[in-house]
C-alpha cells in the first residue's frame, strides 16, 4: 500500500501524469480511493454553491475485477508482456497492468464469445483490423456490442468517413446504426516535454 503523504513532488512528477486519463480512472473510479473522489466531488459542488455529498460508491461496469477482459495486439513481445509481467513495455511502459488482463495476437480468439468488443486501432487500419474477425459467431449474427475509441476520420477515395461508417460498412448488417462512438476530450495518455 502506499501512503500519498510520503511521496515526494519528484516522485509524483516523474510516476503520476496529472494529464494521463489512466491517472483521472485510477484516482476517481477505484474502489479504494472514495475519499479522493469524494473530495473531488465535493470540491466542484462547493464552488458551485450546491449541497455536498455525504459518501460516494462506485459503481463501475468495467472493473477488471468483474469482467474477463482481454486484448489484441499484432505484436507477440506486447502480448507475451501483458501476460507474464502484467504491462505492455513497448506501448505503456512502467505502468503496472491488473493481473486479470490477458492478451493475444488472434483476433478471432479475442472477438469469440464477447459481450463487448471495443475497437482502438488507428482510423487507416480500422476497416482492415474489424474485417478479421466479421466470422466470428458472436459477431456474425450481432449479438455482441461493438464500440470504437477510434479518433478522426477514415480515409477514403471519394471522401474522408466517419468512424462508425467505416465500422458499420464492414460489419453484417444487423450493426447498421447500432455500433457505439466513444468520445471525450481525449483517452490518450500525454507525456509532457
Amino acid at each position: 500500500m502506499v501512503i500519498l503523504q510520503n511521496l515526494t513532488k519528484e516522485y509524483i512528477r516523474a510516476h503520476i501524469k496529472p494529464t494521463s486519463d489512466i491517472c483521472a480512472r485510477y484516482l476517481l473510479s477505484s474502489p479504494k480511493n472514495t475519499h479522493i473522489t469524494k473530495a473531488f466531488v465535493n470540491a466542484v459542488l462547493e464552488n458551485a454553491g450546491e449541497p455536498l455529498v455525504t459518501s460516494v460508491e462506485i459503481l463501475s461496469p468495467f472493473n477488471l475485477r468483474e469482467h474477463d477482459v482481454e486484448v489484441w495486439a499484432m505484436e507477440q513481445d506486447v502480448t507475451d508482456s501483458i501476460n507474464n509481467e502484467h504491462e505492455n513495455k513497448r506501448y505503456l511502459p512502467d505502468y503496472k497492468l491488473d493481473s486479470k488482463l490477458k492478451a493475444n495476437t488472434d483476433i478471432k480468439k479475442v472477438a469469440a464469445n464477447k459481450e463487448f468488443v471495443i475497437l482502438a486501432s488507428p482510423s487507416l487500419y480500422l476497416a482492415s483490423t474489424v474485417k478479421q474477425f466479421i466470422d466470428v459467431p458472436n459477431i456474425a449474427d450481432g449479438r455482441t456490442v461493438i464500440g470504437a475509441l477510434t479518433k478522426g476520420f477514415v480515409p477514403a477515395d471519394d471522401r474522408p468517413h466517419f468512424v462508425l461508417e467505416t465500422i458499420e460498412s464492414a460489419l453484417p448488417a444487423s450493426y447498421q446504426h447500432s455500433t457505439v462512438y466513444i468520445a471525450g476530450p481525449s483517452h490518450g495518455l500525454f507525456q509532457q516535454q
